[in-house]
């Protein structure tokens, strides 16, 4: 159990800063602002920006 625990949050982990790193690289200063606060709006930029197989 705490294994299947430890990788979703590992896999979560990886997609927040994935997102992060894009928007950075892109100067999306005030969206990542946002994204740390709205956490409705940092699943929409997720499914947004990230390429598919790092959602799945």
């Amino acid at each position: 159990m705490c294994e299947i625990i430890e990788r979703i949050t590992t896999e979560e982990i990886n997609k927040i800063n994935k997102l992060n790193a894009i928007l950075l690289k892109n100067k999306r200063y005030d969206d990542l602002q946002r994204a740390t606060e709205d956490p409705e709006f940092q699943e929409k930029l997720i499914t947004e920006l990230l390429p598919k197989e790092f959602i799945d």
